[in-house]
């Protein structure tokens, strides 16, 4: 997790993105599993419950099909 926290904030910080989010193993489920309570908030959204498995970062025309397919 520490590692995918690295590689979003890069990430972000190349301002390249329009979007950057923490996959973790079940990312269709986001229950009541907190982020580690000891560090502070990550500075992008960490999906799901398990340990972190990816990055997800997205731009342009992938903005319309992400929001497409995650329309109701």
């Amino acid at each position: 997790m520490d590692q995918a926290r690295r590689v979003a904030a890069m990430m972000k910080h190349q301002e390249l993105w329009t979007g950057v989010e923490i996959w973790r193993d079940d990312p269709g489920n986001d229950g009541d599993a907190p982020y580690d309570r000891d560090k502070p908030p990550p500075e992008v959204p960490v999906i799901g419950r398990g340990n972190g498995r990816s990055v997800f970062a997205w731009r342009g025309e992938a903005s319309r099909w992400l929001a497409a397919c995650t329309a109701g």
